[in-house]
C-alpha cells in the first residue's frame, strides 16, 4: 500500500506533535507499506521504506491569541483572525502544489494530520488530483474545546463548523486518539468510518540497548518534554516545587529534565538541589532514558481534559508516573491519590512495579498503532468494493 503523509510536524524538529506522524510512518514502513511524508524541514536520515518530500515553511508568526491589532502586527492579527481555518492554510495549499509536482507514483491513500486543520484542506485536494483515499487524523480537537483562542469568538465557530461540516464528509475515514475527539468528528460527518487510532508511544524496544542513566543508587525521575515552550499554563515551578517536597520525605531521589527549556527555566533547574538538565535529545535516546528511570513525571497544566501523547510513551516505557495537573483522567490515572503521597510509597521497588503494572494498561507500539490503521483502510476499500 502506498501512503502519503501530510504533516506539519515531523522529526528533526522537537515537537510533541512530531511524536504520532514519526512513529505511525516507521511503523508502517516496518509493516511494509510504501511511505512518503510530506513536511516542512528535511530529517537528516530516514529509516528504510519511507521517502521525503520538503514544503519548507515560512517561520512561525509570533502569537496573536486574544490580542488586538495594538498587541501585535496588523498582518498577524488578521492571518489569525482572519484566515480559515488557521494561519498555516497558504502552507498548506502550497505543499499540496509541491506533493502534486513530487510525487512519482499515486498514492492508494492520504493520510493527514493535525493541527493545523488546514492540511486537511491540502488532503483533500490532493485525493482528488490523484483519484485516491484520504484518511482525516485529529491529534487534537478542532471546535469543542481548540486551543487556538481565536476559534471561541461565535461567527469563527460558526464559520469553521460549515467548513468542518463539508470538509469530513469528503474524508474516507476519520481517526483520533481518544474518544472525545472522534465523537467530536462523528458529529460533523455521522455517516463516515471513524475509529480510534490510539497514540502510539514508541518502536518495539531492541534487544540491545545501552544504559543512559548512570546514576543506579539513586532513585531516579525523569521528565521528558518542555513546560512553557509547550504551553503557556504549564510552569516548570510546579514540578520544581513537587521535587524539593518530595526529596524532603526521600533524600535519595534526583530530578532529570530532557527537553527543551526556556534560560529562565534553566537557572530555576540549575538552583535546585539534585536537579540534572540533559537538554534535547534525539527520540531514541530519550526512550533509554525512560526506560532505566525509577519514574517518570508528568506535568500538565491543571485542570486540562487533554490527555498529552506523552503519556501513552511513558506507558510503553513500563514504568510508574506520576501525573502533576490535569483533569479527571489525571486523576485516574493516579487512583485519586495525592501525587506527593503517591511518590512516597514509591522508594519501595515492588510498589514501583504494581504502579507500572496498573498503568501501562494503555500502552501501545508503533507497529500496533499502524497494523490497526492499515486494517482500518483495507475494511474501507473492501466496503467500496461491495
Amino acid at each position: 500500500m502506498r501512503i502519503l503523509i501530510l504533516t506539519r510536524h515531523f522529526p528533526p524538529v522537537v515537537t510533541g506533535g512530531a511524536r504520532r506522524p514519526y512513529l505511525l510512518a516507521r511503523g508502517l514502513a516496518r509493516l511494509g507499506a510504501d511511505i512518503t511524508v510530506l513536511a516542512p524541514v528535511q530529517p537528516p536520515a530516514l529509516p528504510d521504506g519511507i521517502a521525503f518530500i520538503a514544503a519548507p515553511h515560512p517561520m512561525p508568526a509570533p502569537a496573536t491569541s486574544g490580542l488586538s491589532p495594538q498587541g501585535a502586527s496588523l498582518k498577524d492579527w488578521m492571518r489569525a483572525n482572519l484566515m480559515l481555518p488557521d494561519p498555516d492554510l497558504r502552507w498548506s495549499l502550497r505543499a499540496a502544489g509541491i506533493a502534486k509536482e513530487k510525487l512519482t507514483t499515486k498514492p492508494d491513500w492520504i493520510f493527514s494530520t493535525s493541527p493545523p486543520e488546514s492540511l486537511h484542506l491540502a488532503a483533500a485536494r490532493l485525493a482528488r488530483h490523484f483519484n485516491c483515499r484520504w484518511a482525516a487524523d485529529f491529534r487534537d480537537n478542532w471546535l469543542d474545546d481548540p486551543l487556538i483562542g481565536e476559534r471561541r469568538h461565535w461567527a469563527r465557530r460558526k464559520a469553521e463548523r460549515l467548513l468542518a461540516r463539508s470538509l469530513l464528509n469528503k474524508a474516507d475515514l476519520l481517526c483520533a486518539p481518544t474518544e472525545r475527539i472522534i465523537s467530536e468528528m462523528s458529529a460533523y460527518a455521522a455517516h463516515k468510518p471513524a475509529f480510534l487510532l490510539r497514540q502510539p508511544g514508541r518502536m518495539q524496544p531492541a534487544q540491545d540497548e545501552q544504559a543512559f542513566l548512570s546514576d543506579k543508587d539513586a532513585i531516579t525521575i525523569v521528565h521528558t518534554g518542555s513546560f512553557s515552550l509547550s504551553h503557556d499554563d504549564r510552569s516548570i515551578d510546579q514540578t520544581l516545587d513537587f521535587f524539593a517536597a518530595a526529596l524532603e520525605r526521600e533524600p535519595r531521589l534526583r530530578l532529570t529534565l530532557i527537553g527543551r527549556l526556556t534560560e529562565q527555566e534553566q537557572a530555576a533547574a540549575r538552583a535546585a538541589p539534585h536537579v540534572e538538565t540533559l537538554g534535547v535529545l534525539a527520540m531514541e535516546e530519550s526512550w533509554r532514558a525512560q526506560a532505566e528511570a525509577d519514574i517518570l513525571l508528568l506535568a500538565v497544566a491543571p485542570g486540562s481534559d487533554i490527555v498529552p501523547g506523552k503519556l501513552s510513551e511513558y506507558q510503553a516505557a513500563a514504568k510508574p508516573v506520576i501525573c502533576l495537573g490535569g483533569g479527571a483522567w489525571a486523576k485516574a490515572l493516579m487512583a485519586g491519590e495525592d501525587p506527593l503521597t503517591a511518590i512516597g510509597k514509591l522508594s519501595d521497588p515492588q510498589a514501583r512495579k504494581a504502579l507500572a503494572d496498573r498503568q501501562s494498561g494503555g500502552a501501545v507500539y508503533a507497529e500496533d498503532a499502524a497494523a490497526s490503521l492499515l486494517a482500518e483502510m483495507q475494511r474501507a476499500e473492501e466496503n467500496d468494493r461491495t
